[in-house]
C-alpha cells in the first residue's frame, strides 16, 4: 500500500462530524467576513466593537474545541474501552474518565462567558473555577503536545535506525499514551496549584531607584506604580480593598496607574472598583489607559468614573506640579499602543500631544502601558529626549511559563528597570499588581514597584538653567 493510498484511507476514517464542524467554520469565515464588508463599515464604533468581539469570541471557542477533541481523543487512547477481556469494570472506568473529561472540558469553555456578563462585587466562585480549569487545560493541551512531538522524534529516531516502521507508528505511540496522559495531568496541576498559590498571597513590593539632576540634592520623591489590576472575573472587591492598604502603607508622593484597570464595564465592575477611590498620595494619583480598556469596557465611562473619586486622567496630557522643596514634576500620560490600530474617536496615542507643555528643567515622568509603546516613543524624532522616567507593565512578566518567552520577543523590554542611554532615559516595567485570566502565576510575582527617585541637582537652580543660564521652555514639537 502507497502512502497516498495509506493517507486517503486514513481521511476516510474520520468521523462525519468533523467533516460537519469544518464546513460550518467555514461558512461562519465567509459569513462573518460578507458582514464585514457589506455592513460593517456603517455600523456606529461601539456596535462594530461588540460584532468583532463576538466573533473574536467565536474564534476562539473554535480554536479551544479543536484543542479539546485533541485533548479527548488523548485520553480515549489512554483509556481505552476492550472489547473483550474484563470488559465490565473497564467499560465502567473508562465511561467515569470521559464523563468527568467532558464535564471538565464543558468548564473549560464556559470561562469566556464571564467577561461579557454582569458580574458581582466580589470574584464568582462559578469565574473562579472555570478560570482554573482553563488553566489546567492550557497546560495539559501544551504538555501533551510537547510529549507528543517527543515521541514522534523518538519514533523517527528508531526508524532510521531500522527499528521502525510507517505502520508500527500507532502501535510504538500507543505505548506511552497512558504514561503521555497521566505526566500531564501531575505537572498541570503541580503549576497551577503553584501558580494559584503565588496570586493568593500578597504582592511583593519592589523597590527601585534611580538619580536625577532634575530635583534638588536631598530632595526624594516616590512614586507607587499599580500596572494591570485587571478588576473582572478573577479579582474582586476584597482584592482591590488589600492592594489599596498595601499601596497606601507606602506613603508614596505621587501613585501612578499604567493601564488594564479592569476587564468590564463600569455597570458591572464599579463596585468591585470602589476602593480605588480610596487611594492616598501627597501629590496625587495618575491614570493612563492600558489595551483592555479598549477590548473589555467603555473607556470613557470609566474615566468618568476615575474623574469623580479624584483620580487625575492623562488623556494625551500632563499635569505639572512643583514639590514641596521647590522642584517641577510634568506627570503625563498617554493613550494605549493599540489606539494607533483602532479607530475610536477620540482615542490616539500622541506623544507630541502628551508631552505639550512640559518644561526642559521638569522631571518628565510618562506612564506608558506598553513597553513598545515606551520604546516608540523614545525613538521619535519629534519628542526631545527630555524623559526622565517612563512606567509600563502589560507584559505580566509573562505571568505563565508558556507565555513567558513570547513576551521577552515580543516586547522591547519585559520587566524590571532599564535604561535608555542614548536619552539616559529610565524605563520600568512592571509584572503587574493581579493577572489576567486564570487567578494563576507561575513566573514572577504580583508586585508594587515603588520607585525611589532621589536628586542630586543644586538647591537654587535646576542643572538645565545652571549651565545655561536661560529659563526653562516647552519641549519642542518640531
Amino acid at each position: 500500500m502507497t502512502w497516498k493510498r495509506k493517507a486517503i484511507d486514513n481521511v476516510k476514517k474520520i468521523p462525519i462530524w468533523v467533516h460537519i464542524f469544518l464546513v460550518l467554520v467555514l461558512l461562519a469565515e465567509m459569513l462573518f467576513g460578507f458582514t464585514l464588508l457589506t455592513v460593517g463599515k456603517d455600523l456606529e464604533y461601539w456596535d462594530r466593537h461588540a460584532f468583532l468581539k463576538a466573533f473574536a469570541i467565536v474564534n476562539l471557542e473554535i480554536l479551544m474545541f479543536i484543542a479539546s477533541v485533541y485533548m479527548y481523543i488523548r485520553f480515549t487512547q489512554a483509556f481505552p474501552i476492550p472489547m473483550r477481556g474484563d470488559r465490565k469494570f473497564k467499560v465502567g472506568f473508562g465511561s467515569i474518565i470521559r464523563g468527568i473529561l467532558v464535564t471538565f472540558l464543558v468548564l473549560v469553555h464556559f470561562s469566556a462567558i464571564f467577561y461579557d456578563i454582569r458580574l458581582p462585587i466580589q470574584v464568582s466562585g462559578w469565574a473562579y473555577i472555570t478560570l482554573l480549569a482553563f488553566a489546567v487545560w492550557m497546560h495539559m493541551v501544551l504538555i501533551l503536545l510537547i510529549l507528543d512531538l517527543i515521541f514522534y522524534i523518538m519514533w523517527a529516531f528508531r526508524k532510521c535506525r531500522g527499528n521502525g516502521s510507517l505502520y508500527k507508528l500507532s502501535t510504538f505511540v500507543a505505548q506511552y499514551r497512558l504514561f503521555q496522559v497521566l505526566l500531564s495531568i501531575g505537572i498541570s496541576l503541580l503549576f497551577v496549584g503553584y501558580g494559584l498559590y503565588r496570586t493568593l498571597t500578597p504582592p511583593t513590593i519592589v523597590n527601585e531607584h534611580m538619580q536625577t539632576m532634575k530635583l534638588r540634592s536631598g530632595a526624594t520623591l516616590n512614586i507607587a506604580l499599580l500596572s494591570d489590576i485587571h478588576i473582572g472575573p478573577s479579582v474582586g472587591k476584597n482584592r482591590i480593598v488589600n492592594i489599596v492598604e498595601w499601596t497606601n502603607n507606602l506613603e508614596p508622593d505621587i501613585i501612578a496607574i499604567s493601564g488594564d484597570l479592569a476587564d468590564g464595564f463600569v455597570s458591572s465592575l464599579g463596585g468591585a472598583a470602589e476602593p480605588i477611590c480610596r487611594l492616598k498620595s501627597k501629590y496625587g494619583v495618575y491614570f493612563a489607559t492600558g489595551n483592555h480598556e479598549y477590548f473589555h469596557g467603555n473607556v470613557d465611562e470609566w474615566f468618568e468614573f476615575l474623574e469623580n473619586c479624584n483620580i487625575t486622567v492623562l488623556h494625551n496630557e500632563n499635569k505639572r506640579f512643583r514639590t514641596t522643596e521647590g522642584d517641577m514634576v510634568c506627570m503625563a500620560g498617554m493613550d494605549d499602543l493599540v489606539t494607533l490600530s483602532m479607530d475610536m474617536p477620540g482615542h490616539h496615542m500622541d506623544p507630541v500631544k502628551t508631552l505639550k507643555g512640559c518644561q526642559l528643567s521638569d522631571l518628565v515622568v510618562l506612564l506608558a502601558h506598553q513597553p513598545n509603546a515606551a520604546w516608540k516613543v523614545l525613538q521619535d524624532q519629534k519628542v526631545n529626549g527630555n524623559i526622565d522616567l517612563i512606567m509600563s507593565g502589560h507584559t505580566h512578566n509573562g505571568q505563565v511559563n508558556f507565555l513567558w518567552p513570547s513576551t521577552e520577543v515580543m516586547n522591547k523590554w519585559n520587566h524590571g528597570l532599564h535604561e535608555n542611554k542614548p536619552t539616559h532615559t529610565q524605563v520600568i516595567v512592571s509584572a503587574g499588581v493581579n493577572f489576567f485570566g486564570p487567578p494563576v502565576r507561575t513566573v514572577g510575582v504580583c508586585e508594587i514597584v515603588n520607585m525611589q527617585i532621589e536628586g542630586r541637582g543644586t538647591p537654587a537652580t535646576s542643572l538645565f538653567e545652571k549651565l545655561h543660564n536661560i529659563v526653562p521652555t516647552e519641549l519642542p514639537t518640531h
